[in-house]
């Protein structure tokens, strides 16, 4: 029922050759892996020569893929704390620890009860190790492995151009009718000598707002032709060439540094938009509420110590709201590639690959903007809950959000939980809560382990919550991987192989021996 190839290896510890029967296909279609840059590929998507996240977080060279069709039952398992579900066929191995394997005898009526500071001490004591377990046998309870990935971190920084330049100026010319009834070309002072030298010897073109009670007006170089497409100015970035004049005063321009460093300072910037953030053609705005105030100073804080953006407003549109505003082209550009609208929001797929440090400002700040803050104290002459007084949430409409900050708390070595909640209104997506408990500050010591979720080593052991079955025809797909064979689906540690008698413990745990 089953086509595969077998495979001859050499044990070293026993000195024999052993057969290995690779099956070819155990995955169905859209199964996310986790490839080595942080980011997931459907694993039909994935190619040879890919980098994916193997058992123990590091990553791995994808050297054949493997696809056919089948007709049978597939089994679909859902762990503690995460909406998705895996499917894969039944032969397909899955890391796992036995539920009764975990569990102790209790003193008390000779049953098996569960703790897991004795599941961690047998983990230490090498009493229980996790094995690969074909699918069909994992049931309810047991705890399958997910894996925290050890990135790089390369990506240390971005160049400003790649990310502001705007994509096309066709495309800009169609979405914002320009008026040009009242451009006036004319030749800057000093045009052909000095700092001017090294422009365009074409006349630049002086624009006035057409938008009403605006007397804005901006002066465009030829190279900035882009920027004449522009249908409302009165958030521009020049008046007579270097300033601008509206309702908000004259605001100083300001570009942005060529290169951006990603700091956690930055990535505190990034996750404040992500929270509270919305783009305009030649602005950035942060709306909080009207108490915070201290969230506010910071956004300007920030603004001003990694980009050097001073044109800032802060003022109260309505008596309940905060707004700040941050006046500059380049940086709404920059902006906008992490989503403009609230459902699309996210980090691009190659910034999964930043620094640790700028990751974790990202998560902090979303959930200071979009969350609930678990060191918050409590009010006055009120207790505070020793469990919700310690936990952290982020809440999002964005599926591609809530999946990366869930990512990057798994990175951080935390022990997060993701759910998600039905729309107010049908039409209205799904809200999604993705969240943590510091339990190290509740109990005074490290230890990280929530309902159903322990941290261990490089990974999270995540309880079974459902197991079942249901009937497929269709393509299904596998990977063979170098060195490791394993890799990472859903976020859950799996073999490419059938186990015939060369799974030993220590492979699980030390692949490099093998």
């Amino acid at each position: 029922n089953h086509k595969g190839k077998t495979l001859t290896r050499f044990d070293k510890r026993t000195g024999k050759k052993e057969d290995v029967l690779v099956f070819e296909s155990c995955l169905v279609p859209g199964t996310p892996v986790l490839m080595a840059d942080g980011t997931t590929k459907g694993v039909e998507k994935v190619q040879v020569g890919d980098r994916v996240i193997d058992h123990l977080g590091e990553s791995r060279l994808v050297t054949e893929t493997m696809s056919r069709l089948v007709t049978e039952d597939i089994v679909r398992l859902r762990r503690t704390g995460h909406p998705g579900w895996l499917e894969l066929t039944g032969n397909h191995p899955i890391l796992v620890v036995r539920s009764a394997d975990a569990a102790y005898p209790s003193s008390k009526n000779g049953k098996h009860s569960f703790s897991k500071e004795a599941f961690a001490r047998k983990l230490d004591q090498g009493r229980v190790r996790p094995e690969f377990v074909n699918a069909a046998d994992v049931r309810e309870g047991d705890w399958v492995v997910e894996v925290i990935p050890q990135l790089d971190g390369g990506m240390t920084k971005i160049v400003t151009a790649d990310y502001t330049t705007p994509r096309n100026i066709d495309w800009v010319a169609q979405h914002h009718a320009p008026d040009t009834s009242r451009d006036e070309e004319f030749f800057p002072d000093g045009l052909y000598a000095g700092r001017w030298k090294s422009r365009d010897r074409q006349p630049w073109i002086r624009r006035s707002c057409h938008a009403d009670g605006c007397d804005s007006i901006m002066e465009l170089r030829p190279s900035d032709r882009a920027r004449m497409y522009c249908s409302s100015m009165c958030a521009g970035t020049w008046r007579k060439g270097k300033n601008i004049g509206n309702k908000n005063g004259n605001l100083t321009r300001h570009n942005l540094p060529d290169t951006i460093e990603l700091t956690e300072s930055f990535g505190r910037l990034v996750g404040w938009f992500l929270a509270e953030g919305s783009v305009s053609s030649a602005a950035v705005n942060f709306a909080l509420h009207a108490d915070e105030t201290e969230q506010a100073q910071e956004i300007v804080n920030l603004a001003r110590d990694c980009l050097g953006l001073t044109s800032v407003t802060v003022f109260n549109p309505t008596p309940t709201t905060l707004s700040v505003t941050v006046f500059s082209a380049p940086f709404a550009r920059l902006m906008s590639v992490f989503g403009t609208q609230s459902g699309r929001k996210g980090l691009p797929d190659e910034f999964m690959a930043a620094p640790l440090e700028f990751l974790r400002g990202v998560a902090d700040a979303h959930e200071l903007g979009d969350g609930l803050h678990g060191n918050e104290a409590s009010p006055e002459g009120q207790r505070k809950d020793s469990v919700r007084s310690h936990v952290h949430r982020h809440f999002t409409v964005s599926d591609r959000l809530a999946s990366q900050l869930y990512l990057i708390h798994l990175m951080l070595g935390r022990t997060p939980s993701h759910t998600t909640k039905k729309a107010f209104r049908d039409n209205w997506s799904p809200l999604h809560d993705v969240w943590w408990k510091n339990l190290a500050a509740r109990h005074g010591r490290n230890t990280l382990t929530v309902r159903g979720k322990m941290a261990y080593g490089p990974w999270v052991f995540t309880r079974v919550r459902d197991v079942e079955s249901r009937p497929y025809s269709g393509a299904v797909h596998n990977l063979e991987v170098a060195d490791s064979h394993t890799y990472t689906a859903n976020g859950l540690a799996v073999h490419n192989c059938h186990k015939i008698s060369f799974f030993e413990l220590s492979y699980v745990f030390e692949p490099a021996d093998e």
